[in-house]
């Protein structure tokens, strides 16, 4: 018999995320702080980092982003022949969005920026703005 009082479920949040066009994958995990993955450490971190080590994940939600919006990084503001100055650990700190999501053609302050540490519900409302297909794949 379970003698445990119902409650809510613990927080989780945003750990990491990758796309390819308009297919937006992002991890979640129970802690920010404690999270890596193979050279978090080395700057460009878009040269050099893999994803984050599975052991971290507890939830993966997979969402296509409407045709007319973009996703971006930080890596997207340097030209081809430069680098980010930043490593993926410079991220958990949560001054520079992991990402963000920009309606095509509109200026940079109607961007919906997301960071590492967001509370998952915070990003499925800044998703709610721009979508409602969402598909929730929960990691065994």
């Amino acid at each position: 018999m379970n003698n445990k009082k119902p409650g809510r479920p613990p927080d989780i949040y945003l750990i990491d995320a990758c796309w390819r066009g308009n297919a937006l994958r992002l991890y979640f995990g129970s802690s920010v702080e404690e999270i890596y993955g193979d050279d978090w450490d080395d700057i460009p971190y878009e040269s050099n980092c893999g994803p984050v080590h599975s052991e971290h994940v507890k939830c993966i939600l997979d969402v296509l982003i409407p045709f007319n919006y973009t996703i971006s990084d930080i890596s997207d503001n340097y030209s081809y022949y430069d680098n980010s100055r930043y490593c993926r650990n410079d991220f958990k700190k949560g001054n520079i969005p992991l990402f963000w999501i920009t309606d095509y053609g509109v200026n940079n302050n109607d961007d919906i920026k997301f960071y590492m540490g967001d509370k998952k519900e915070i990003v499925v409302m800044k998703l709610k703005l721009i979508t409602s297909l969402m598909k929730y794949i929960v990691k065994d």
